[in-house]
């Protein structure tokens, strides 16, 4: 999990070993759609999965965290 502004090196995001899941707080207004777009351009251009989910009302980020990781977790084979 990653708490910030989103990496716009596309040699690092290349590096990613997984899909990711972005979300976008949009009452922030902190990272615009503009960025978010750029975002998904690079992913992209990377060759990586991206989804990307709006978060418009206010929630507890551990508690969205929970939320979004068991929600994959149950579409998910776990290969160990």
């Amino acid at each position: 999990m990653y708490y910030g502004f989103p990496e716009k090196d596309i040699i690092k995001l290349k590096t990613l070993n997984s899909n990711v899941v972005f979300i976008n707080a949009t009452q922030d207004k902190w990272i615009t759609k503009e960025v978010v777009d750029e975002f998904k351009a690079n992913m992209e251009v990377a060759g990586k999965k991206l989804t990307v989910k709006d978060m418009i009302r206010h929630m507890h980020l551990p508690t969205l965290a929970t939320l979004i990781l068991t929600k994959l977790f149950l579409k998910t084979q776990w290969v160990q």
